[in-house]
């Protein structure tokens, strides 16, 4: 079975930088969930601003990653709840900004682009009168290019079946990511991919959640 990845995101301005570490110790309590394999969190880079924060957890299933989400996040009870409730409150206030989703890997490996000093994420979703296996089509083409070329790369479709993609690719820097772009094979490669689907993308700092 193919892993799993949570992605969600809200605005950095609804938890507070001073909170992060408070957070830490709730963190550290993912890696001992069962069906968890790697999580990370951190910040939009600086010059994309307003800064959102990133959390993107990946497991072996949608299944074991919800039963975790009930313990930490529904019942608030629970010890694991309490050091999550900084987090819960954080989600409460950020309403309709706050984004999450449950994606399938379809190609790739998530790990090396999330563990990259910058690392690309991509929010995909079909045009209007494009098909959603044109949509798929198009962007495992892009991901093999990346990958083969050096530069880490996942591809996830929705868990939900809603048309909605993600793509995770790690670079040394934002700079980097969007000065290689310019050049071929990427610039018809990305052409092909905006007549196909609709395409946003950010760029986070991210660190690996440890134990503490």
């Amino acid at each position: 079975m193919a892993p799993v990845i949570h992605y969600a995101t809200f605005p950095v301005s609804h938890v507070g930088i001073e909170r992060f570490p408070s957070l830490k110790k709730a963190f550290g309590q993912l890696n001992k969930a069962e069906g968890h394999i790697e999580s990370f969190h951190g910040l939009q880079v600086a010059e994309e601003g307003p800064n959102n924060i990133y959390f993107i957890s990946i497991w072996e299933s949608s299944s074991l990653h919800r039963k975790f989400k009930e313990i930490s996040m529904v019942n608030r009870e629970t010890d694991i709840a309490k050091q999550f409730e900084p987090l819960n409150e954080a989600v409460s206030v950020a309403g309709d900004q706050f984004f999450h989703h449950e994606f399938n890997v379809v190609k790739g490996t998530a790990i090396p682009g999330l563990e990259s000093k910058t690392t690309e994420i991509v929010i995909i979703t079909p045009k209007e009168g494009a098909s959603y296996d044109k949509v798929r089509e198009a962007g495992l083409k892009v991901r093999d290019v990346l990958d083969s070329n050096g530069h880490s790369a996942a591809f996830a479709e929705s868990v939900q079946g809603d048309g909605m993609f993600l793509m995770i690719v790690g670079w040394l820097s934002s700079t980097h990511h969007l000065n290689t772009v310019k050049e071929e094979p990427y610039i018809s490669l990305a052409k092909e991919f905006r007549e196909v689907g609709n395409i946003s993308f950010s760029h986070a700092n991210l660190t690996k959640n440890h134990d503490e």
